[in-house]
């Protein structure tokens, strides 16, 4: 019997074959010519004891709904003996026998529909050519975690000794695997300071968010997706589609730094370009395992610190021909790497030669390819050399989805040349592909005010530490410069916003979007449209500067027949809550938030299910993940109603009860929903969409069985579960009338606990919020009206700018507004 040489007994099961390979006999990741796998194919998890595995599949199996299969529990159960045990007994000739033709079962009875865990002793010898050959047309992810979290995990092993063992085993584990993930800890990048987030499922929150969202970005289908966060008309935009986006350009060797120092503020940025410099990450000798592991760890914290689409920008350099050999074959095994991880976006240097090119592209998977190239030699002619043609159809040749084209300016007249460039691009025709176009260096910053798609910029922290250090990359501006700059130059026009009701004296949300304004430098302000009929809003709507408005009590039915267009989901619940002037026919205005003019129609849009739908995906224990015998509970059958039921079919939830003192209204309530499914937004401003070059299918929800309880029954109906998510839609007068209505504590004994959200922020302190905080101590989570408000406003304020909202600066703004209302 003996461990693998590179395993020490504290913190393995028993390997009694030792016959694992030495690190040095292992290469480090090639280009795999495959990594697209259909959506119910069957997922392994390998990695080292202590990393999460076991947890990380339950998670998984719970939201797809696919079998949980244990090779560890499977081995015990056919031959009553754990493993360490069974090799004891019979040898390990015997024990290694029995553990090939158990893996062997469990792939060939199992190729779809599981999540497999199997333990490192399992994957050895003959194993690792099963493992092998099963990750050719499944996905196998190799999970990572800290030294030090294995180690408390143990128990008894030294830190030091598990970090070796890490270094020791990786390129075993990255030989069979296909897709790596970084478990981290809560320590390692801590969320938010707030006292709720103490909460001990947090711990776990955060693990289920980090594996679901990762995991589901590796599928790219539509059918079966986490979604942490409500998808708005825009979500399903892609980055290059809209006008003026940008990212965040950050070295590698300051994630973890800015991670921790940005916690509480707002990045802006739409995506984050995390650089990776050859030079740099690795040493003379090439890109070791260890380096490996170090950048997927990074990747991982900007991940969970930001949840940003991520660019992964490796840096070939310029360097004298001596070297050139080994930085490309460098460059190529950080490229094969990086695709491991699954990022949003890669982009590929075109000095590689053709077969390269084409290596990268048949490996990519759902990963979006950014066409990079940079010019260095200091021409003064590059923009309108024909070879910058060749080289932007060459891109389109390869399947590039965007292109960036960049050069070191030499004069001003560089900037001016580009706009003569994209000019001649967009009208000869020569090329069909989106183009990042911008020059580099101080005199080039003119350039990056008018590139429109994914526009590099800095944060005063990044600035700093460029100026501190002399780095090249210390010219780079500011989102806020940015906006401020379109401002001056009329491009990014002023606007007036508004919420429009019949009682909007005291609404909180003016305070809340002038402050997001504020802190991006938008020229504009939303006001209070204080109404008593609709008659005023062909005014209102005819102004060449109206921007959008927040529809409010009690035009939200009343308003639909002004607007021409209504998304998918305001169709569904029956109301509008955001309205926004289209400038062009057809969508497309959608994404032109930075222009003003004639209107020619509106848009209708919903956004109150957003906030309720956040908030159960944010504070919803993963021990009560939604599956499909959850049930969930409205209180009340009024507008916020309907918006509460369609975003619980929007979860996924398929038994919905509905609680009103009017019998009636809660029978029309379910009779609306009831039964039916619904078709999810997905705006497109071309003919071909981002669904049809993925190949996904449409995305439907529902249907739910939506039924009505009366608030006198006691008991909870059988055969349902006992509700886990319940929402409280009852304006704050009618709870503090003559009789507040509070629900039986019969129907608040889920072994469990759930949820509960109350949408009144009047008062804070409402009879459903005591009543479930009293029962904290088994598992219930009450979460008052303010933090659901500012999500659906959050919302809002990204359909009326097309900009990335400040969270953080909404959210406080609209704290202080409410608590100086109160006082």
């Amino acid at each position: 019997m003996r461990l693998r040489p590179w395993e020490p007994q504290c913190c393995t099961e028993l390997d009694h074959a030792g016959n694992a390979p030495e690190q040095e006999n292992r290469n480090t990741p090639s280009l795999r010519p495959h990594r697209t796998y259909p959506t119910d194919a069957s997922v392994l998890l390998v990695g080292l004891r202590g990393t999460g595995r076991s947890t990380l599949a339950l998670v998984a199996s719970t939201s797809l709904q696919f079998r949980l299969v244990d090779s560890g529990r499977i081995f015990q159960s056919k031959l009553g003996q754990t493993r360490a045990a069974y090799a004891a007994t019979h040898g390990a000739s015997e024990y290694r026998r029995q553990e090939f033709e158990i893996l062997q079962s469990i792939f060939q009875q199992h190729p779809k529909g599981a999540v497999i865990v199997c333990g490192s002793a399992t994957v050895a010898g003959a194993e690792e050519d099963l493992v092998r050959h099963f990750s050719n047309s499944h996905p196998v992810i190799f999970v990572l975690r800290d030294a030090s979290d294995i180690s408390q995990y143990v128990g008894s092993c030294d830190e030091k000794i598990i970090s070796d063992l890490i270094d020791r085993s990786s390129p075993v584990f990255r030989s069979l695997s296909n897709l790596e993930f970084y478990n981290l800890s809560d320590s390692s990048v801590a969320i938010d300071d707030d006292p709720q987030t103490t909460r001990p499922w947090l711990l776990l929150k955060s693990m289920e968010r980090d594996f679901l969202q990762w995991f589901s970005s590796t599928r790219q289908q539509m059918t079966g997706m986490y979604v942490d966060k409500a998808q708005h008309s825009l979500s399903t935009v892609p980055l290059e589609k809209r006008p003026f986006t940008y990212c965040l350009s950050l070295p590698i060797e300051q994630a973890s730094s800015f991670a921790e120092q940005t916690r509480r503020t707002d990045i802006l940025a739409d995506a984050i370009e995390l650089q990776v410099d050859i030079g740099s990450l690795c040493s003379a000798k090439g890109f070791h395992h260890a380096m490996a592991t170090h950048l997927t760890r990074q990747y991982f914290v900007v991940r969970r610190a930001f949840q940003l689409p991520i660019i992964i920008h490796i840096i070939l350099p310029t360097e004298d021909a001596s070297s050139v050999v080994l930085a490309r074959k460098i460059y190529l095994e950080l490229v094969a790497h990086s695709l491991r991880l699954s990022p949003d976006y890669l982009t590929v240097d075109y000095h590689l030669d053709d077969l390269d090119l084409e290596s990268i592209q048949s490996a990519r998977g759902h990963t979006r390819i950014i066409g990079h190239y940079l010019d260095s030699s200091g021409t003064s002619n590059y923009w309108s050399n024909p070879q910058t043609i060749l080289i932007l159809q060459k891109m389109e040749r390869f399947r590039c989805d965007i292109s960036r084209l960049c050069k070191t300016a030499s004069s001003s007249t560089d900037n001016q040349s580009i706009q003569e460039f994209m000019h001649s691009v967009k009208f000869s025709g020569r090329a069909d592909i989106p183009i990042i176009a911008y020059n580099t260096g101080r005199l080039g910053r003119p350039s990056y005010v008018l590139n429109q798609i994914l526009t590099p910029v800095t944060h005063p922290l990044l600035q700093d530490s460029a100026q501190r250090g002399g780095k090249n990359s210390s010219w780079l501006l500011t989102i806020q410069d940015l906006q401020a700059a379109l401002s001056s130059s009329y491009t990014l026009g002023p606007q007036f916003f508004g919420i429009l009701g019949s009682n909007v004296q005291s609404s909180l949300s003016p305070a809340m979007h002038n402050s997001a304004f504020e802190a991006l430098r938008l020229p504009h302000k939303y006001l209070k449209l204080q109404t008593c009929s609709l008659s005023n809003l062909e005014t209102v709507v005819q102004d060449s500067n109206f921007g959008g408005a927040s529809i409010t009590a009690p035009f939200k039915q009343e308003i639909i027949p002004f607007v021409h267009i209504l998304s998918q989901s305001s169709r569904a619940i029956g109301a509008v809550n955001t309205l926004l002037p289209l400038r062009t026919s057809g969508l497309e205005g959608l994404l032109s938030r930075h222009e003003t003019g004639p209107i020619v129609a509106l848009y209708g849009d919903n956004t109150d299910w957003i906030g309720i739908f956040n908030c159960i995906r944010q504070h919803l224990s993963p021990v009560n993940a939604i599956q499909k015998n959850t049930t969930a509970l409205v209180i009340g059958a009024g507008g916020m109603a309907h918006a509460c039921v369609y975003s619980f079919i929007r979860l996924g939830i398929q038994t919905i009860f509905i609680c009103n003192r009017t019998q009636d209204r809660a029978e029309g309530l379910a009779n609306q929903f009831h039964d039916k499914t619904y078709s999810i937004d997905h705006t497109s401003t071309d003919e071909t969409s981002v669904r049809d070059r993925d190949g996904r299918e449409s995305l439907l929800c529902g249907p739910a069985n939506v039924k009505v309880i009366p608030p006198n029954q006691s008991t909870w109906p059988a055969p349902f579960d006992l509700p886990t998510i319940i929402v409280s839609c009852i304006p704050s007068i009618a709870q503090f009338g003559s009789s507040p209505l509070a629900i039986p504590d019969q129907w608040l004994e889920h072994r469990t606990g759930g949820v509960l959200i109350e949408l009144s922020y009047d008062t804070l302190e409402t009879p459903l919020m005591k009543q479930a905080q009293k029962l904290s101590s088994r598992g219930w989570i009450a979460v008052h009206g303010l933090e659901v408000l500012p999500e659906q406003g959050i919302a809002q304020f990204e359909l009326f700018t097309g900009r990335r909202a400040p969270e953080h600066v909404m959210r406080s703004q609209m704290t202080r507004e409410h608590t100086e209302l109160n006082q």
